[in-house]
């Protein structure tokens, strides 16, 4: 009878040790099978290119000449960076846009003929870029994309409609490209105005002595016939207003 229960105690022994032997390899092959799918996808995360995102495509006015712009990847931490191609030519540009993806809006494309084109890249923090296009003879090797300085014109950059969206006041001012030295930037900012949907016309300028903070100007209606504009210069010499009345 002894000789039994110590062959049974043994038995459980050694079942015990067969047990925790089978549970230690199951546990280990759990673990080297999660190591393994961890490595697989992060290396597929690391090899795995980031799609372009297109923004624009325009034709030339014949339809035999595309200009093609797209957002390279995902944006991350940085700004967005673009890239403009015609046919094998390409140039790069990086768009100060306070680390926010680019809509098509912030992209124009103008033709001139149908072997020229303007190119304009804006963005929140940045003076638009300007991008000169020309179709290159053929066998040529010259990029045709040309970055540029030059004067825009007036460009609108605050607009306000009246209560009940009769009337409408725009401010006006002088803008240059990326890059372009221009002194002081102290130019007059012209104020405009006019029906909704109608042609507008100048009504008058706050031009005094230094540049005016584009960012500082406020519009308040009192009600749809009488808006109060008001503006303030860098040097905080105080605030300027206009009144301008609809009749």
């Amino acid at each position: 009878m002894l000789i039994d229960d110590d062959d049974e105690i043994e038995y459980h022994v050694e079942r015990t040790k067969f047990l925790v032997g089978s549970g230690c390899l199951i546990v280990g092959f759990i673990l080297l099978v999660a190591f393994i799918y961890s490595v697989f996808v992060l290396t597929s995360k690391i090899n795995h290119k980031p799609e372009d995102t297109y923004l624009v495509v325009s034709k030339s006015p014949k339809q035999n000449h595309t200009i093609r712009v797209v957002q390279k990847g995902t944006l991350s931490f940085g700004d967005p960076i673009v890239v403009i191609s015609f046919e094998n030519f390409k140039i790069q540009r990086v768009i100060n846009n306070h680390r926010k993806s680019l809509t098509s809006s912030d992209i124009s494309i103008n033709w001139k003929n149908n072997d020229e084109a303007t190119i304009l890249l804006s963005g929140e923090r940045q003076d638009p870029e300007v991008i000169e296009f020309n179709v290159p003879d053929k066998g040529s090797n010259v990029n045709p994309f040309q970055v540029v300085q030059k004067e825009l014109g007036l460009f609108p950059f605050k607009k306000s409609e009246s209560p009940n969206h009769v009337n409408v006041v725009e401010l006006r001012k002088l803008t240059y490209s990326k890059g372009m030295y221009h002194y002081n930037d102290n130019v007059p900012i012209q104020v405009y105005y006019g029906k909704v949907g109608g042609k507008l016309q100048k009504y008058g300028e706050f031009s005094g002595s230094n540049p005016y903070n584009i960012s500082t100007f406020n519009i308040y209606w009192k009600g749809d016939k009488h808006v109060i504009i008001y503006g303030n210069q860098y040097d905080k010499s105080g605030t300027e207003s206009m009144e301008v009345e609809f009749k």
